[in-house]
């Protein structure tokens, strides 16, 4: 025997709860973004209008002195880059091996075992990281 829905009945017509919020979070989600677009423009605009900023010194240059108005973030833009590539040479070749292991060398039993430790590692914000870090050297 098979249920027959009627074309009016409470079942048919109901939606599931969770598609009601999708346009809302959308559309908030949406503002939200040209709210912050229009924030980025603005304070671009003021910056260059007013005309105080060296743009080619502020990046090529290395020295940062304050008091005589000199500031260059080229040595902070190198570092960063310079931080970036070494974090993805490490972490991409062990991610990558774990990865491995996880899917096809560990038995199941301890692939389990560590697949948990993993994830209650990734459960952990990065900030925790970046204190123990800095604690540690």
């Amino acid at each position: 025997m098979t249920a027959v829905l009627e074309r009016g009945s409470a079942i048919a017509r109901r939606r599931p709860r969770r598609l009601l919020w999708v346009p809302v979070l959308s559309a908030g989600g949406g503002l939200m973004t040209g709210l912050g677009a229009l924030l980025v423009v603005g304070f671009v605009v003021a910056g260059l209008a007013a005309g105080q900023v060296d743009w080619r010194a502020l990046l090529t240059s290395r020295t940062w002195d304050a008091p005589n108005g000199a500031y260059g973030a080229a040595a902070m833009i190198w570092g960063t880059a310079a931080v970036c590539v070494i974090a993805l040479g490490l972490a991409v070749p062990v991610g990558w091996a774990a990865a491995t292991a996880l899917a096809e060398q560990l038995p199941p039993r301890l692939a389990r075992s560590v697949r948990s430790g993993g994830e209650l590692l990734a459960a952990v914000p990065s900030i925790g990281y970046g204190l123990i870090g800095i604690g540690v050297v």
